[in-house]
């Protein structure tokens, strides 16, 4: 056990982040508007509608974010609203962002911009979506577009959110849209996801000049719970597709998969990393049916697994930020890490035992620069509809008041303090005393 409270540099940036769609409300020209017209596509029937009404109380909801004392702002821009049909640009929502970002300057919270979290305007879908490699013209211009307007409002630029969970889950599992189920599709995709992130990197950097532009890519720790060769094999095929494919793709400017294409800018298409963290990914053909799971073999409710079914590994994001500093020494942001549960507490937990991973990780030399916690205010959670709750701030879908819960003012603690109190580490540790080894707070050989 430590003896003593554990600081962050100076100049590390703890923040909060949301994406457009999930929160704004009302975006009908979106793909994900029509989508969820569609009986079954999401879980509760639900649709995302006027969301958590951001749009309109986007200020209610940043005093909440200063309130945390959060340093960083993640966000996004929904593409839809600024060009809501093909070559129509809706000035009153390019200069509504505009107002966002002036009150996030004034409050000194730098912004982290996401120019593609998801969703695309519908127009653009009915061309072909991702699929078509000649659609990248459109998300050149549009990137464009916001690089001539914010350019000296952003700190930084993150171009795709996870490129690779948006092929797998619409191209090859069908649960996005276009919901297709094929594995040359998803390959195609994931292609064309880097071309743009290629292309936008080029745009921002060589025509406009910005200096920090990133890209967002969700990571698992990946760990093998038998000695068959099968599992292995399937292990090794899920990290190379998932993560290896990617990275190599980023370190070399070559293609994954088809072609082999290589595109100059692409190589070290990066100023910094995003990476996403929320769990591991467990192999075994005897304990799983489908071979693979986010949570332990026979897990029940006392085991604390999250409303996505999904287990906490705090351990894993030390390992995944490790494997990334032995690619690039370039600077790393934790993007995204969150859990989707009622339970409040646990989440308080959930919170200081990723956050210790991050100080072991940056005792050690690993290049990271700052924490973004998924997320600032519950919201649409995609096709599970508005039942997993991520957020620091509760919204009571009803009437839509705000209100922080304990997790939210620890965070704010931690934020304002820029320290881990040892006080609260105690706490939690006897709230949970029979928690999983694999989910508890670390503190060896922590200083």
């Amino acid at each position: 056990m430590i003896e003593k409270n554990f600081f962050f540099p100076k100049d590390f940036l703890l923040g909060v982040g949301t994406s457009s769609y999930q929160t704004e409300g009302n975006n009908k020209y979106s793909d994900w508007w029509e989508f969820e017209k569609i009986p079954g596509k999401i879980e509760t029937g639900e649709q995302c509608g006027i969301a958590t009404d951001h749009w309109n109380r986007y200020e209610q909801d940043f005093q909440l974010v200063k309130a945390m004392n959060c340093k960083i702002y993640r966000m996004s821009i929904e593409w839809s609203r600024i060009f809501p049909k093909e070559g129509v640009i809706d000035i009153e929502s390019v200069n509504h962002y505009h107002k966002m970002f002036d009150w996030l300057i004034k409050n000194r919270i730098k912004i982290m911009l996401t120019t593609h979290h998801f969703t695309l305007p519908i127009w653009l879908a009915n061309k072909g979506g991702l699929k078509n490699e000649n659609n990248i013209l459109f998300y050149e211009d549009y990137v464009r577009f916001l690089a001539k307007e914010y350019k000296n409002k952003i700190d930084y630029w993150c171009t795709i959110n996870e490129p690779i969970i948006l092929a797998f889950v619409s191209y090859y599992r069908g649960i996005f849209p276009p919901c297709e189920k094929n594995l040359k599709s998803t390959q195609k995709v994931i292609n064309n996801l880097l071309r743009m992130h290629a292309s936008a990197y080029e745009i921002l950097k060589l025509e406009y000049n910005i200096k920090q532009v990133g890209i967002v890519k969700a990571m698992h720790d990946i760990e093998i719970l038998s000695e068959n060769s099968e599992d292995q094999k399937m292990a090794e095929f899920m990290d190379y597709f998932t993560n290896k494919s990617f990275l190599n793709a980023l370190k070399t400017g070559r293609l994954p998969h088809e072609s082999k294409e290589y595109i100059p800018l692409l190589k070290e298409s990066f100023d910094f990393l995003g990476i996403n963290y929320y769990h591991r990914l467990l192999f075994s053909s005897k304990h799983f049916p489908d071979g693979s799971s986010p949570k332990l073999p026979n897990s029940d409710s006392k085991y604390l697994f999250t409303d996505h079914e999904w287990q906490p590994y705090p351990a894993g994001l030390f390992k995944v930020l490790k494997r990334i500093s032995k690619i690039t020494d370039k600077p790393i942001f934790i993007t995204e890490n969150g859990i989707a549960t009622e339970n409040d507490v646990w989440r308080q937990y959930f919170i200081i035992s990723h956050l210790v991973e991050i100080s072991r990780a940056i005792q050690r030399k690993i290049n990271v620069r700052g924490y973004v916690h998924w997320t600032l205010t519950d919201n649409f959670e995609w096709a599970k509809g508005f039942n997993p709750r991520f957020g620091l701030v509760h919204i009571d879908y009803k009437t839509l008041d705000r209100k922080i819960k304990d997790s939210g003012k620890l965070y704010g603690k931690i934020c304002g303090e820029n320290m881990i109190n040892l006080d609260d580490i105690k706490r939690l540790d006897e709230e949970f005393p029979d928690i999983d080894e694999s989910m508890k707070i670390r503190y060896d050989n922590l200083v």
